[in-house]
């Protein structure tokens, strides 16, 4: 039995024929068994609480973009009965990085149709702290040491208008390593900004694999403004990294959930059963 759990973003006038083609090809695929919209009294977390009670639930998918699939992802990894929860999947209304990751498709009969073919499997999930991310997480330039004015958004110091770079020190199960590097990533699957950015440095996609119970850490430098990619790229794989900062900074999970140093993170290796769709990145 599928569960859909549609977002109240999706209310929106502007999404109501994407909705009717959706529910439309759900119904003639023989698969819309049953849904809920979300509201400001029935959040995510409460829904998806109520459906793992309902052991008739298989399929549980998100409906609407990647703030969406990320508080399902969380609700359900957060569940303390692992055994028989549903697989996710998703049904992007916007553009999806979590969606691409996992091989959906933003046209919407196409998207209905992967998830019609119910190919499951489980997968590696990052948990940094008490927080999961199934795509990344992600630690933009930053700065520590020097007083100034502090963009909580973006992660930096700023002094007498010039951008100090964070000093964060990363600790990975053989050896302790400093960086302020201008970009940190942790790496569960990749999306195609880092397909793009590992095909220039010619490193291996297929090391980054959501089944081996690994870490991918990417420490990038040197950022070339005029093709958005880095000229160093230095690539380490490990179990666990703790991530710590003299001055509280964010990372963030799957570009949506703000962590803050210090951060432990670990791999989940195939903790995590999902939907997955022909296109993808593993």
């Amino acid at each position: 039995m599928y569960f859909y759990i549609i977002d109240n973003f999706i209310k929106e006038k502007r999404y109501a024929r994407i909705y009717h083609r959706m529910s439309m090809q759900l119904n003639d695929l023989g698969i819309f068994d049953d849904k809920i919209q979300v509201t400001k009294v029935r959040p995510i977390e409460d829904i998806v609480r109520d459906v793992l009670s309902n052991r008739n639930i298989e399929q549980i998918v998100a409906v609407g973009n990647d703030s969406t699939a990320s508080k399902v992802i969380n609700a359900i990894c957060k569940h303390p009965n692992q055994e028989n929860t549903p697989a996710f999947g998703i049904i992007p209304f916007e553009t999806s990085d979590i969606a691409d990751c996992l091989g959906f498709p933003t046209n919407i009969e196409d998207a209905c149709s992967m998830i019609s073919r119910r190919k499951i499997d489980k997968i590696d999930i990052g948990k940094a702290n008490k927080d999961y991310f199934l795509t990344s997480l992600s630690i933009q330039q930053s700065t520590l040491k020097n007083k100034g004015t502090f963009d909580k958004i973006k992660n930096i110091f700023i002094k007498g208008g010039e951008i100090q770079l964070a000093e964060i020190q990363l600790v990975l199960q053989n050896f302790k390593l400093t960086s302020t590097a201008e970009k940190i990533d942790i790496i569960n699957i990749y999306n195609d900004y880092w397909k793009k950015q590992l095909n220039n440095q010619g490193i291996n996609l297929k090391k980054i694999s959501p089944y081996d119970g690994l870490a991918n850490l990417l420490i990038s430098n040197n950022l070339q403004k005029e093709t958005d990619s880095f000229s160093d790229i230095s690539f380490f794989t490990t179990k666990n990294i703790t991530i710590n900062t003299k001055d509280k900074i964010f990372a963030h999970l799957d570009n949506i959930v703000k962590v803050k140093t210090p951060i432990e993170v670990t791999i989940k290796m195939k903790y995590f059963k999902a939907l997955l769709g022909k296109n993808r990145h593993f």
